[in-house]
């Protein structure tokens, strides 16, 4: 019944000071993300 509805399309944003000031566990969050969806969502 829902099938013919889709979510409008949403973006995700990661912000941070530095990347040099980044913990491993959030970099290990965003490289996590990047692998569920799409190839190239990131890319814009």
């Amino acid at each position: 019944m829902l099938g013919d509805h889709a979510l409008p399309e949403q973006e995700i944003h990661a912000v941070f000071p530095s990347p040099k000031l980044v913990p491993s566990k959030v970099s290990s969050f965003v490289a996590f993300l990047q692998g569920r969806f799409d190839e190239g969502w990131w890319a814009g």
